[in-house]
């Protein structure tokens, strides 16, 4: 269970960062009233996520396990691909981009100024049913746990466990506003300020981490099969 968390736990943080949708939910909490707003918002982005959970856990729950002394193909597979794409993307990502970074954020700022809290929902649906990021790092954490033979009841709690830290993006800000209370408000649109004004840095070295990371232990997957 420990080598599943080990795989599962980097994977959902991973698929937490996101910026642009961290920021909106801090410049929410941020305002007065700001519940409705920020349970809309929540529910719309995590909506598109567990549906493709629950879709791709039953696919791949159809196909066979590789048996023991097998070499895991299509988890290789999977985690070099992804790998690389993300290593190949923060290239691009590290780079200094303000402009695009003015305007995520004058975007974001307006709607969380004048949006209805209808228009939020359908906001973090789309955020998030577009974020093919965040599919990519669910995908390798769903096929590590399809593939855990050591208990359903193991399987539903790795499963917790990834949809908890993905969606923390949403969550925390959530907490951090109750704990704060009223007089945090400045300070959690501060903190959305300084994110949006980072975007692609953060996204930058994410990719660079979760690139080393998938590419690593793809690589150490087949040094461990060609010992055997």
């Amino acid at each position: 269970m420990f080598a599943l968390l080990a795989t599962v736990i980097p994977l959902g943080l991973a698929a937490a960062v996101r910026p642009s949708l961290l920021a909106l939910q801090l410049l929410i909490v941020g305002q007065p009233h700001w519940w409705p707003r920020a349970r809309a918002l929540a529910i719309g982005a995590a909506l598109p996520l567990v549906i493709f959970g629950v879709l791709v856990f039953l696919g791949l729950n159809q196909l066979p396990t590789p048996q023991p002394g097998e070499l895991d193909v299509l988890g290789v597979s999977i985690r070099t691909i992804i790998g690389f794409g993300f290593l190949v993307a923060a290239i691009w990502l590290i780079r200094s981009h303000p402009s695009l970074e003015e305007r995520s954020a004058q975007f974001m700022q307006g709607k969380a100024q004048h949006a209805s809290t209808r228009d939020f929902f359908f906001l973090g649906l789309a955020l998030n049913g577009k974020s093919l990021t965040s599919y990519a790092l669910l995908l390798p954490a769903l096929h590590d746990i399809t593939t855990f033979e050591q208990g359903v009841e193991w399987q539903i709690l790795a499963l917790v466990v990834l949809y908890a830290l993905a969606l923390s993006t949403l969550w925390v800000p959530v907490l951090l506003a109750i704990f704060m209370g009223k007089r945090g408000g400045t300070a959690l649109v501060k903190l959305s300020d300084f994110v949006l004004r980072h975007n692609f840095t953060i996204l930058g070295v994410m990719f660079l981490l979760v690139g080393i990371y998938l590419t690593g232990s793809a690589a150490v997957l087949v040094a461990i099969f060609e010992r055997l």
